[in-house]
C-alpha cells in the first residue's frame, strides 16, 4: 500500500459513515412518520449510534430493526408491530420467555375495541386473549377478562 493511499482511506471511510448516517437519518424519518400516522408509540430510535440496523422499540418492546422496517407499506408495518405488541400483552400474562412460539388469531372485537386476539402458545390449547384499544391517541395493547365473541 502506497503512501498516497493511506491518505485516502479515512476520507473513503468517512464519506461511507456520512452516507449511511444520512440514509440511515432519512429511514428513521419514514419510520417515524409511518408510526405517527398508525398512532403507533414509537420511542427514540438509535439511528445515529446504530445506523441503518438500529433496533425499533415501542412502548419498550422491540418490533423490528430499521432496516426492515423502513421500505414497508404502512398496512404490513402496522402488521407486524401489531403482532409483535399482541405477542409481548400475551407473553406477560402467561408469564413466558421470550423467543417462544405464539398462535394469534384475531376475533370479533367488542365495542370500544380496535381488534381483539385469542393468543396461545403453539403446542397448548389454553390461551389469552389480547385486545388493542386507541387511548390518547395511541394504540395500547392489554389483556382483556370479558366474554369472547368468536
Amino acid at each position: 500500500m502506497t503512501e498516497e493511499n493511506d491518505d485516502r482511506w479515512p476520507e473513503w471511510l468517512i464519506q461511507h459513515q456520512q452516507q449511511e448516517q444520512a440514509e440511515a437519518h432519512q429511514w428513521a424519518e419514514r419510520v417515524s412518520k409511518v408510526f405517527q400516522a398508525l398512532h403507533l408509540v414509537l420511542d427514540p430510535i438509535d439511528w445515529r449510534g446504530q445506523g441503518r440496523m438500529a433496533s425499533i422499540f415501542s412502548s419498550g418492546v422491540e418490533v423490528g430493526a430499521l432496516s426492515d422496517l423502513h421500505h414497508l407499506e404502512p398496512k404490513q408495518v402496522l402488521d407486524k408491530v401489531r403482532r409483535r405488541l399482541v405477542e409481548d400483552a400475551a407473553g406477560k400474562q402467561l408469564h413466558t420467555s421470550a423467543g417462544r412460539a405464539y398462535l394469534c388469531t384475531r376475533i370479533t372485537p367488542e365495542p370500544g375495541m380496535v381488534s381483539l386476539w385469542r393468543v396461545r402458545l403453539d403446542g397448548y390449547e389454553q390461551g389469552v386473549s389480547i385486545a388493542e384499544y386507541t387511548r390518547e391517541g395511541k394504540r395500547v395493547y392489554e389483556y382483556y377478562r370479558g366474554p369472547i365473541n368468536t
